[in-house]
């Protein structure tokens, strides 16, 4: 099975009769609420809810779309405030996946907006047609997941690059979109709780996140860093690849000094080969030989020790060649 993204090729957007919206060099669309947007805002087509709305599946001019709602009906009257609080989240939103869907594939793409006059706003994006990476699709072997993580490293390179912090990476924000041609591209999405770092600052303001996935040093510091990004995204990759619940995996990171194949395997099932554990390297079958490396990057990336984690561009280099070695190996 093909996963990647095929350079050159342009993926079509949804059309729209309304003028485009300019956003620093993106094209984006503006929505007529009552044509495009409220014919599925339906309980059937629900396909995600947060805190201050719901998302819903639709399709627009023959596209399928993800609708992002942040409703004043639901919340407004009782809770105004909250609304303002949703209100400035979508627009951060907004402004934030415009600004980098440009420099990248491999964050959600965003299409357009729309509004309601009672407060009711959207986001409208493409829809991951395979959902977020709740799990890792059996047809695709080990090399192949690799190169969908690294994939979503990119992403978050590219977020870093332009100075911007996610704040809450879990399984549930890695899209996964399955294309035409049967190829997969991983993206990440639901940046609402980005942050921009500041010429001459490390970190931002506050910090967010889901529990399991935070990094132990932000209930004390209360600043995201790239580093904490690093960690969540460490924590989700490998607890898909072992199975192991994210607190168990960082306990198995953490008290292991020095990394020994055998000691590791007995922590994570993705080490394993036909059911049996190899205490050395050397004995291990060429198509396993994998599983040593990643195990050392994915316990780097979870270390409490945040001066201990690679940088996100690291770790997307260090996955494509850990992918390139188990199809030389034949994994």
């Amino acid at each position: 099975m093909q996963v990647g993204y095929q350079p050159g090729r342009k993926e079509a957007e949804p059309a729209s009769e309304n003028p485009p919206h300019q956003q620093k060099g993106l094209v984006l669309r503006y929505y007529d609420f009552a044509e495009n947007i409220l014919p599925f805002l339906q309980e059937a087509r629900v396909i995600g809810a947060g805190g201050f709305g719901k998302v819903y599946k639709g399709c627009i001019n023959g596209q399928e779309v993800a609708i992002k709602m942040v409703s004043a009906r639901r919340t407004g009257e009782a809770h105004p405030q909250r609304v303002r609080a949703a209100v400035e989240t979508l627009l951060q939103e907004l402004s934030t996946v415009s600004r980098l869907q440009q420099e990248t594939q491999y964050i959600v793409r965003l299409f357009g907006f729309s509004h309601h006059p009672d407060g009711t706003v959207c986001l409208v994006y493409e829809y991951a047609n395979m959902g977020c990476l709740m799990c890792i699709p059996d047809e695709l072997d080990l090399p192949a997941a690799l190169v969908l993580f690294s994939q979503y490293a990119r992403g978050l390179a590219c977020m870093h690059a332009k100075r911007t912090l996610h704040g809450d990476l879990k399984p549930q924000n890695l899209l996964l979109h399955k294309e035409v041609d049967g190829s997969y591209v991983g993206r990440i999405g639901d940046l609402g709780l980005s942050q921009i770092v500041f010429p001459g600052s490390t970190a931002g303001l506050q910090h967010g996140g889901t529990r399991g996935f935070i990094a132990p040093e932000l209930p004390k510091t209360r600043r995201s860093t790239y580093m904490s990004d690093v960690y969540a995204f460490g924590v989700a990759m490998g607890s898909l690849l072992s199975g192991m619940k994210p607190d168990k995996l960082v306990a198995a990171a953490n008290t292991v000094n020095s990394p020994n194949y055998g000691a590791l395997a007995r922590r994570t099932a993705v080490l394993e080969v036909e059911g049996k554990v190899y205490a050395e390297f050397e004995d291990v079958p060429p198509g396993a030989r994998i599983v040593r490396v990643l195990i050392s990057l994915v316990f780097a990336c979870c270390s409490v020790m945040p001066e201990s984690r690679p940088p996100a561009a690291e770790v997307a280099a260090r996955l494509e060649e850990i992918a390139r070695l188990g199809n030389h190996d034949g994994c």
